[in-house]
């Protein structure tokens, strides 16, 4: 399980994204399923103008500094090639990917493809929340993920990625200071601080 973003995860147009995902290299052949995800048109046609119409009418109640443009994220959710997932199980799982990121309420849409050897499905949700109009706190996303992608194979008992339950040598290395060491290395700090010239006036 990995999860993935593309060169560019945040995006202005939901036409452009969606249309790109629903026509991919020209033939239907290769789109599994398109599913709206919160939406209230089940016309996955019509997914792009819904999930436009959320940014103007939303702007008014957004917080001070929030940015109007780019509200369009864009990630992907990727099986093993050995995996071998029904639709059903990867439009949950994009569902539990939406929740982990704080996204379960928002508006989005699932579209899986079958164009590669490894399964997967894009995900496109709107960062605005339908109703408060606030937008998704997304920093640490790829460690949150990480976390998330763990747990799912743990779930499912097929652990791809062992390396995300190894420490990293840095951490594993370290050695947690005594109270000693540490009242010595503040003393020496401060010995050190008191010897500096003072500043000219």
């Amino acid at each position: 399980m990995i999860y993935t973003e593309p060169q560019q995860a945040r995006r202005e147009s939901f036409h452009g994204v969606l249309d790109y995902l629903l026509h991919y290299a020209g033939s239907r052949e290769r789109v599994l399923f398109a599913v709206p995800v919160n939406l209230a048109c089940m016309d996955i046609s019509q997914a792009a103008n819904e999930l436009t119409d959320i940014g103007p009418r939303m702007l008014g109640h957004r917080r001070q500094g929030q940015r109007p443009d780019k509200l369009a994220f864009h990630f992907i959710i990727s099986w093993h090639p050995g995996d071998t997932p029904t639709g059903q199980h990867m439009i949950e799982t994009a569902r539990s990917a939406l929740a982990a990121l704080g996204l379960a309420e928002h508006l989005a849409v699932a579209v899986g493809h079958l164009d590669t050897e490894k399964p997967h499905v894009h995900v496109v949700a709107n960062v605005l929340h339908p109703e408060t109009g606030r937008a998704a706190k997304l920093g640490w996303r790829y460690r949150t993920m990480s976390r998330w992608a763990a747990t799912y194979e743990q779930q499912q008992g097929v652990i791809r990625c062992p390396k995300r339950r190894v420490p990293k040598v840095a951490n594993e290395n370290r050695r947690r200071l005594t109270r000693t060491e540490w009242e010595s290395r503040q003393a020496n700090t401060k010995q050190k601080a008191d010897n500096l010239p003072a500043p000219r006036p």
